[in-house]
C-alpha cells in the first residue's frame, strides 16, 4: 500500500495504519497526518491487537499493555499464543483460519494469560484486515476485560444457589430446634452438611461438661485408633478456642492444631468450632477422602448455620449428660456443700473455697442478687477451723442508718433514748465464729471507720461503752455493688475496700452458667417434693427449654421460686408449662423457625455485645465487615439506646 494512498472505506478499516518492516518484523504504524487516531486508540481501556495470518502480533495498543502486562516492544512479532493458556493453545490460528475461509466469527468470551501468569476473562470482537485490493492480510481483535463481571456473575450464582438452599434448609432448622437428643440434632446437621458438601466424612467432637473426656454420639465420633493423649490435646484445644472462624487443612500458614494429627489421613478437612456464651464447646468437622477445594461461600454459609443452632446443641448435650446417659462420662462435682452446679466456673469456686476456708483471711464475695453469696459464706465457715462456732449474718441494708452501729457493735444501757438495757451486737454474737456482712456496700461512711478498726486492730466498743472488746471473729463480706465505682463516687472508703478484698470470689449470674440450671431444678424439685409431700418426678422438655432460654435476672433465687411455684400447682407427676409462674409462662417466645430471623437476632446480639464495634462483631460472627454491613442494611438493624 503506497504512502499516498488513503481510503476510509468500510472494507479497509486499517488503511490509516502503514505497514513497515522493522528488522524482519512487520508492524503497523499510523500514517502521517493521522496521529490523532493513534491517540484515540490508546485512550480506550480495551486491548486492540493486530495479527498477521501466521498469528504474529503486528500492533499493540496501550490498553493491551494494561490488560496483559506486556510492553509493545516486547511482543511485536511474537506469536499471539503467548496469551493463550495451555489448554486452548492454537485458538488464535483457528480464528484466523475461519476468517480466511470467509466464515463469520461472532463476538465471544475467552480466557487469556497475562505476563504474570494470571488468567483474565475477555470479550473478543474480531474482524479481518484487508489491503486496497480486498485481500485479507491479518486480523484485528478488540478485547474487553470482563474478569470483574465474570467474578460477580460467579458470586451471584453461588449466592443465588445458597439462597435457594437457605429456603430449602428451613425445614432442617425447624427440625433441629425441635430435637431434644444430641444424636437427633447432629443427624439433622449431617443431612445439611451432606447437601452442601458431597462425599464427606462428618465427625463431631464435644468435650463433656467437666472437660475430662469426649461425649460419644452415634454415627459421629473419633476414629477408633486415636491415642488417649491425642484426645487430651483435642480437649484442651477446643476449650481454649476464643476466636470464631473456620480451620482448614488447606491453611498451612497458621499454627498447627491437634486436628492436623487426628485427621492426617484426610487430604482435605474443614473444622467448624461451635460457641455458646462466648465459650467453644464442640467442633464439627467435614473431611474428604481426596483433595477437594471448598467454596468459601459454602464454608461461610455452613458456619453461620451452625452458629444459629449452637444453642440447642449445647443445651441438648448438657441435658442428656445430666440425665446420666450411658454414652457420656461421669461428671465431676455437681454440688459442693449447699452449692449446686457442675459448670467450670462453679468448679473453680469450689476449689477456691477449699483453698481459703482453713485460713483466717477476710473474704469479699461479689455478684448479683440471688447468685448465692450467703451460701458461699456458709460453705467457707463450714470448712474452716471455726465451724463449731456461730455463723452470724448481718444484713447491712436492712438496718436504719441511725441504728446500724448499734446492730453491729451493740450498745450499753442508757446509750441513747430507748436503750433500757445492754444489747449485744452482731460482732459480740459471732465471737469464736464467722460474721457475714451482707450488702457491705450499703454501710454509711461514718460506720465504715468502725469496721476498718475491727479489721485492722481486731477490737471495737459498744455504743455508749468505754470497754474495748477483742473481736475473735472471721469476717466474710458480700455486695452486689461495684465497690471500685463506689470508691470513685466517694461512697466507700478505699482503705476499707483493700482490707476487705484480701480474697475475692466473684459469683457468676445464672445466665452465664446455664449448664447448672438442670442440676438446680432437680435439687429444688426434691426439696419442695419433700416439703409439700408430693412425688413429682420430672419436668417436660418444654419446661426445661423455657428454663434454659430465660435470662434469670433474679438468678438462682428466681429459679428456686419458679420451681417452688410449679411444685405447688402441679397435680400430676410431671411439671408442665401451664404450672410455671405467669412471667415465664406468658412471656416465653419459642425459638423462631425462620433461619433469617435467627440470623438477624444473632447479628443484633453480637453488635450489642461488641458495643457496635463492627470490626469486632464481624470477627465474632466469622464474616467479613462488608458482609456484616450488607446484613445490617438488609435486616434494618439499628442500635438500641
Amino acid at each position: 500500500m503506497g504512502k499516498s494512498q488513503i481510503t476510509t472505506s468500510k472494507s479497509d478499516r486499517l488503511s490509516h495504519l502503514h505497514k513497515n518492516n522493522f528488522a524482519g518484523q512487520e508492524s503497523y504504524r499510523i500514517l502521517p497526518g493521522h496521529e490523532y487516531l493513534f491517540e484515540a486508540i490508546n485512550l480506550t481501556d480495551n486491548a486492540i491487537i493486530c495479527k498477521d495470518l501466521e498469528g504474529r502480533i503486528t500492533f499493540w495498543n496501550r490498553g493491551a499493555e494494561q490488560l496483559y502486562g506486556y510492553r509493545e516492544k516486547d511482543v511485536l512479532g511474537l506469536a499471539a499464543e503467548i496469551l493463550e493458556p495451555e489448554e486452548i493453545k492454537g485458538e488464535t490460528l483457528s480464528i484466523i483460519a475461519k476468517i480466511v475461509n470467509k466464515k463469520e466469527v461472532k463476538r465471544h468470551e475467552a480466557v487469556r494469560l497475562t505476563k504474570s501468569g494470571e488468567l483474565v476473562h475477555v470479550e473478543l470482537a474480531v474482524s479481518p484486515i484487508k489491503d486496497v485490493n480486498g485481500n485479507i492480510t491479518g486480523i484485528i481483535a478488540v478485547a474487553k476485560d470482563i474478569t470483574g463481571k465474570k467474578r460477580l456473575e460467579k458470586q451471584v450464582k453461588e449466592y443465588g444457589a445458597n439462597l435457594r438452599r437457605l429456603f430449602g434448609l428451613l425445614t432442617y432448622q425447624k427440625k433441629i430446634l425441635a430435637k431434644s437428643s444430641p444424636e437427633e440434632i447432629i443427624r439433622s446437621i449431617d443431612k445439611v452438611a451432606k447437601d452442601i458438601f458431597s462425599d464427606t466424612e462428618r465427625i463431631f467432637f464435644a468435650p463433656n461438661s467437666t472437660l475430662t473426656d469426649l461425649v460419644a454420639l452415634s454415627k459421629a465420633g473419633l476414629p477408633p485408633t486415636v491415642p488417649r493423649r491425642a484426645i487430651g490435646s483435642l480437649l484442651q484445644w477446643i476449650t481454649n478456642l476464643d476466636q470464631a472462624g473456620v480451620y482448614s487443612s488447606n491453611d498451612r500458614h497458621g499454627a498447627s492444631t491437634p486436628l492436623d494429627d487426628l485427621l492426617k489421613n484426610y487430604p482435605t478437612w474443614h473444622a467448624f468450632p461451635l460457641f455458646f456464651e462466648k465459650q467453644c464447646f464442640a467442633c464439627y468437622v467435614i473431611a474428604f477422602n481426596q483433595f477437594k477445594k471448598v467454596s468459601p461461600v459454602d464454608a461461610e454459609f455452613f458456619y453461620n448455620l451452625l452458629a444459629l443452632v449452637s444453642g440447642p446443641i449445647w443445651h441438648a448435650l448438657r441435658f442428656e449428660e445430666h440425665l446420666g446417659d450411658p454414652k457420656t462420662y461421669a461428671p465431676d462435682r455437681s454440688s459442693f456443700l449447699s452449692l449446686i452446679g457442675q459448670s467450670r466456673k462453679m468448679q473453680q469456686i469450689y476449689n477456691l473455697i477449699q483453698d481459703i476456708a482453713a485460713t483466717t483471711a477476710t473474704v469479699l464475695i461479689t455478684g448479683e442478687n440471688g447468685t448465692g453469696k450467703q451460701l458461699v459464706a456458709q460453705s467457707i465457715h463450714a470448712l474452716s477451723t471455726r465451724r463449731d462456732g456461730p455463723f452470724i449474718i448481718a444484713n447491712c441494708s436492712a438496718y436504719p442508718s441511725s441504728l446500724i452501729e448499734s446492730e453491729l457493735f451493740g450498745h450499753e444501757k442508757g446509750a441513747f433514748t430507748g436503750a433500757i438495757k445492754r444489747k449485744l451486737g452482731r460482732f459480740d454474737l459471732a465471737q469464736g465464729g464467722t460474721i457475714f456482712l451482707d450488702e457491705i456496700g450499703e454501710v454509711p461512711l461514718t460506720i465504715q471507720v468502725s469496721l476498718l478498726r475491727v479489721l485492722q486492730d481486731k477490737c471495737f466498743e459498744r455504743v455508749g461503752g468505754e470497754k474495748t472488746i477483742i473481736a475473735d471473729v472471721r469476717i466474710v463480706a458480700a455486695t452486689n455493688k461495684n465497690l471500685k465505682e463506689e470508691m470513685a463516687a466517694g461512697n466507700f472508703r478505699e482503705d476499707l475496700f483493700y482490707r476487705l478484698n484480701v480474697i475475692s470470689i466473684d459469683l457468676p449470674p445464672l445466665r452465664q452458667r446455664k449448664e447448672d440450671i438442670i442440676s438446680l431444678c432437680s435439687h429444688f424439685l426434691a426439696k419442695y417434693n419433700e416439703r409439700e409431700g408430693k412425688n413429682i418426678r420430672d419436668f417436660t422438655p418444654e419446661v426445661i427449654q423455657v428454663f434454659l432460654d430465660h435470662d434469670w435476672p433474679g438468678n438462682v433465687r428466681e429459679l428456686q421460686n419458679a420451681v417452688e411455684y410449679a411444685v405447688i400447682l402441679t397435680k400430676g407427676g410431671t411439671i408442665k408449662r401451664n404450672c410455671l409462674p405467669p412471667h415465664l409462662r406468658e412471656t416465653y417466645i419459642y425459638p423462631s423457625t425462620s433461619l433469617l430471623e435467627n440470623e438477624k437476632k444473632l447479628i443484633a446480639r453480637m453488635l450489642d455485645e461488641s458495643n457496635w464495634n463492627k470490626h469486632e462483631a464481624a470477627r465474632k460472627l466469622g464474616i467479613t465487615r462488608s458482609t456484616l454491613y450488607s446484613k445490617i442494611k438488609r435486616y434494618n438493624i439499628r442500635m438500641t439506646v
